[in-house]
């Protein structure tokens, strides 16, 4: 999972949520981790890192298309790193 949002992320009202989430993401509760990740891409839809953490989220659920649809996602909106890559493979890998 993506350690921390881009700078530009921060200063957007779901900071607190984006921090909620990698706190669930952390604690091995991916589910509730994933509907937050999928509440801020309702709600802010340009926070990127939400994408790509559904996506992480995803590969720990074992929902393989879902988590390359949401990698794929993120990487096509300019979120090209290395955990979206490995999120991408791995999914991949498992289909």
């Amino acid at each position: 999972m993506n350690a921390a949002p881009h700078e530009s992320e921060t200063e957007l009202p779901g900071r607190a949520a984006f921090e909620r989430m990698a706190a669930l993401f952390a604690q091995g509760r991916h589910e509730q981790s994933l509907d937050i990740c999928l509440q801020l891409m309702r709600t802010h839809p340009k926070m990127v890192n939400a994408i790509s953490s559904a996506a992480a989220n995803c590969i720990m659920l074992r929902r393989w298309q879902e988590a390359v649809d949401y990698a794929q996602t993120a990487l096509a909106r300019g979120r090209k790193t290395l955990p979206v890559y490995d999120a991408l493979a791995s999914a991949c890998g498992e289909l």
